[in-house]
């Protein structure tokens, strides 16, 4: 399992829409939360921080890291959350608590 970090939302949106789209209804807040991104709204500024968790290449789950949000997540397999959480921690482009 490993996490890759995008450095922009059409990256995230290429590597992450199946896993979006699969669970449409459980995923809506961070569907939308990525459309504001892309549609570069008031409501949010940088910094960002966009990343896919990977099983053997294919995404499993992803994250969006933005203020006043904070972390937003698809549903991912429980063994997936401690590498994501590990990647977010060692991330200084947004300050984790």
């Amino acid at each position: 399992m490993r996490v890759v970090r995008h450095n922009d939302v059409e990256s995230l949106l290429g590597r992450c829409a199946n896993v979006l789209r699969s669970q449409e209804a459980l995923n809506n807040n961070l569907i939308q939360l990525l459309s504001l991104i892309a549609n570069n709204s008031k409501l949010l500024k940088p910094p960002f921080s966009f990343g896919t968790v990977e099983k053997d290449g294919v995404p499993i789950g992803c994250y969006v890291q933005a203020s006043p949000d904070g972390l937003v997540i698809t549903d991912m397999p429980t063994d997936a959350i401690s590498p994501m959480c590990d990647s977010i921690a060692a991330d200084s482009t947004i300050a984790t608590r």
